[in-house]
């Protein structure tokens, strides 16, 4: 059925996408139904060098990486290790900050995970910028860990009741990644790599990042600053930023081909050995996102679609000065991943995405 959509017609069906969005280039892979992966590159690596972007080059997934940290959730859950509904205070109540924390008593793993907690952006608060600034000037390769940027969000005080609304933030997945950690004894890095991608064979083209030195990372190119950050966000295979900054907010460099592989095994209910259903808090209406007058809704670590047509489950990431997008459509059991080397880059991802997923299966 899909034995035309091959690399050299991904290769055209992208390539003028850099020059129409004033991308320096761009990666992007396409799981086959049965798994088989396509992919491409268009564009260039590195501007000032003028390097070819290629297929295997690395960028940082940014949050499409909460799909990784939703599963070692989802597995703890099916091993008995996992209360979703247990309040956090169950592994958390020892953390300095803990005390302080509005809510804690009603905050649990469910709620984080579908961003229902009520805790702010980390990110966005006013004390994050200098204090990044200012790590980077002076001692770049030592991250912003959670024992500095969590009381952050603690001290800003809630937005809502847990359960009572829905606000994206980080801050949410920062607390998941250490109740993985004390579930399992385990750094989060050790615990995804060995119980979800060493299973999934996907150690080879994804990648924790816990150091600045990326093996085959592209550069990277902001368009406005952003935390005290340069223009050139990434370069000769170096972040500016500490990827475990963000650490469990994304924290995975990836090839596209792999990451799209990862959607279709991930969204299509095959990355783990027990039944599990990351869609259902969606389905619930639990996260209401608004996006172009389409119901789109947000559940563990996806965001899905849900009318007008076809559903169509994925997430969207930024890390500074990358975008990606990762997108699966059940109807096709495709999936599709795009990562994009310069911050902002296409405005409707999920709308090439689809796009693409629809022309390859036209084929």
């Amino acid at each position: 059925m899909n034995h035309r959509v091959t690399s050299n017609w991904l290769t055209q069906r992208i390539a003028g996408i850099p020059e129409a969005h004033n991308i320096p280039g761009m990666t992007a892979g396409i799981a086959l139904p049965g798994g088989n992966v396509v992919t491409a590159a268009t564009g260039l690596a590195d501007l000032e060098t003028g390097e070819a972007m290629r297929p295997d080059h690395v960028m940082q997934a940014g949050s499409t990486g909460k799909t990784f940290v939703a599963a070692s959730a989802t597995d703890l859950v099916l091993s008995g290790d996992l209360d979703l509904d247990a309040p956090i205070g169950t592994w958390l109540a020892d953390a300095p900050w803990f005390d302080d924390l509005a809510h804690r008593d009603a905050i649990t793993p469910r709620l984080l995970l579908t961003h229902r907690s009520g805790l702010v952006e980390y990110l966005g608060q006013p004390e994050f910028t200098p204090l990044h600034a200012a790590r980077i000037a002076t001692d770049p390769d030592r991250p912003i860990r959670t024992d500095e940027s969590l009381p952050i969000a603690v001290a800003a005080g809630p937005l809502f009741a847990p359960g009572e609304g829905f606000s994206y933030a980080d801050t949410n997945y920062l607390l998941i990644g250490l109740i993985i950690e004390a579930i399992s004894g385990r750094t989060y890095e050790a615990q995804v790599t060995s119980r979800i991608l060493e299973p999934n064979g996907l150690t080879g083209g994804i990648l924790p990042a816990t150091q600045r030195a990326i093996p085959d990372l592209a550069s990277s190119y902001l368009a406005q600053p952003i935390f005290g950050l340069p223009e050139k966000c990434s370069e000769n295979g170096v972040l500016a930023m500490h990827p475990l900054t963000e650490w469990t907010g994304g924290g995975m460099a990836t090839r596209a081909g792999d990451l799209a592989r990862w959607g279709w095994l991930w969204f299509g209910g095959r990355a783990l050995s027990g039944a599990y259903d990351m869609i259902a808090e969606a389905e619930r209406g639990s996260g209401v996102i608004e996006a172009d007058g389409a119901d789109w809704r947000y559940g563990m670590a996806c965001e899905i679609r849900l009318s007008p047509g076809p559903r169509l489950i994925g997430h969207r990431g930024w890390f500074p000065a990358f975008q990606s997008v990762l997108a699966y459509k059940p109807s096709l059991d495709m999936a599709v991943a795009l990562q994009f080397n310069r911050v902002p880059s296409v405005p409707d991802m999920y709308g090439l995405a689809e796009s693409i997923l629809d022309e390859a299966a036209a084929l």
